[in-house]
């Protein structure tokens, strides 16, 4: 029981930190580049906003050649509980963006939560824990990145409404 208790709590993990980085913040992108435009006192193009992505994607992929490493040497509990601290500050730090530049760093911030609380680390956690049945596990737990995916979008934009 205990193996599948790893499993639900590795489902939410990429539930959580893939749904809110890869899609759940998308939907602020309207409001937000009015909100840079205003404050920078020019117009913003879609394409710098988006820059953003590709910094998170490169941080992801550059670091997460480590993330095997790190996993190994650190452990995985470790480097998912560090990813959703920093999950958490990125979030918070996304509340208060004044400018393209704070934008960049934010999304280099949530790579960095991709590589220590993503597929690998939690692929790797759950592997450890089963032998059989190990494929129905780690489909379980991929789940979580395809219905966060779908679920944050959701959420998000109701709570913009709301507000």
């Amino acid at each position: 029981m205990g193996r599948w208790i790893v499993v639900a709590c590795s489902f939410l993990v990429l539930f959580v930190s893939q749904g809110m980085t890869l899609g759940g913040l998308q939907v602020f992108d309207e409001k937000l580049l009015a909100h840079l435009s205003e404050t920078s006192g020019q117009q913003i193009s879609l394409g710098a906003f988006k820059g953003g992505l590709s910094i998170m994607f490169a941080t992801a992929g550059i670091l997460g050649m480590l993330a095997g490493w790190l996993c190994d040497r650190i452990g995985p509990r470790k480097l998912i509980f560090a990813g959703l601290l920093l999950l958490a500050l990125g979030n918070f730090m996304y509340s208060r963006v004044d400018s393209l530049q704070d934008i960049y760093i934010i999304s280099a911030l949530f790579g960095l939560v991709l590589v220590l609380c993503g597929l690998m680390i939690n692929v790797y956690l759950v592997s450890s824990w089963f032998t059989h049945k190990r494929g129905l596990a780690i489909g379980l737990v991929l789940a979580g990145t395809s219905l966060g995916n779908a679920a944050f979008p959701k959420l998000n934009g109701w709570l913009l409404q709301a507000t």
